[in-house]
């Protein structure tokens, strides 16, 4: 047994990415299905959709980089798991009372979307700090076969969820998920070290200077053009994949889960 089992931190730390990766893949295609069942929408409104979902990205990807070196990474960890908790509430509970709305959907998506950009980018950062150097490898290993398990058990769940329960089940099924995933890392065992920034504020020179590095580096900048064309074709066709199985192939929400399994990736997925 490695020491890493051994580990009560990053234990803690593994079963929340666990608890939260498995929540996402279940509640991910009820988020688009959603729309398309609850309120009817078209391809301009999945275009929307997948709009808001890809923003934040765009506006806050560097200042989400600048803000974690910033702050306690744990504090941030567990905030952001609890406003996405939140926000992913809110649709059920609008469905059930019969206030559900596009507008409203798009300001979550958006929302939890910059959400999940700042928890990757802090979790990133977290890991180094929770455990020694010579276990970083097997602990992004395990992180990863967390991820791709996920990936394919969480959406045939999802689909089944959505087909028996409604889609609003499935999506606060979602939302319980972070708030297992935030209760795991207030419970973690760890005293963080603070920030070595002393200001919690983000400039513009700081991101001026994260931009001038990621695309005057040799390496840096052809992954990023790279990410930036799959993201724009991936974003592509995700934004009309479920509308065109579930309106024009006539699939059922299980039948959707499962394909989805089967390819066990999916471009630009909502919180």
């Amino acid at each position: 047994m490695t020491t890493l089992w051994r580990d009560r931190g990053f234990v803690h730390l593994w079963g929340a990415q666990a608890t939260s990766a498995f929540g996402t893949r279940i509640g991910r295609e009820a988020i688009a299905l959603s729309a398309v069942m609850l309120l009817g929408s078209g391809p301009l409104d999945l275009a929307w959709l997948n709009l808001a979902a890809s923003l934040p990205y765009l506006i806050f990807g560097l200042a989400a980089g600048v803000l974690i070196d910033r702050v306690r990474r744990r504090p941030l960890l567990i905030a952001t798991d609890l406003i996405r908790a939140g926000l992913l509430a809110t649709i059920p509970v609008a469905a059930w009372f019969g206030g559900f709305s596009l507008g409203q959907l798009l300001v979550v998506v958006f929302l939890g979307m910059a959400c999940t950009l700042v928890f990757d980018a802090a979790h990133q950062a977290y890991v180094p700090s929770l455990i020694e150097k010579r276990w970083l490898l097997d602990a992004n290993a395990k992180q990863e076969s967390t991820s791709a398990a996920s990936e394919v058990v969480g959406p045939p769940i999802g689909g089944l969820l959505v087909q028996i329960l409604g889609a609003p089940v499935a999506i606060l099924c979602d939302a319980v998920s972070y708030v297992v995933s935030a209760f795991l890392l207030w419970r973690l065992p760890h005293q963080e070290p603070p920030p070595q920034a002393a200001s919690g504020h983000v400039r513009w020179d700081d991101l001026k200077v994260g931009f001038l590095i990621v695309f005057r580096h040799g390496l840096f900048r052809p992954l990023a053009i790279a990410k930036i064309i799959r993201a724009a074709c991936g974003g592509a066709i995700g934004t009309f994949y479920v509308l065109y199985l579930f309106r024009d192939l006539q699939v059922s929400p299980a039948a959707l889960g499962i394909i989805v399994a089967a390819a066990a990736r999916r471009p630009s997925p909502p919180p």
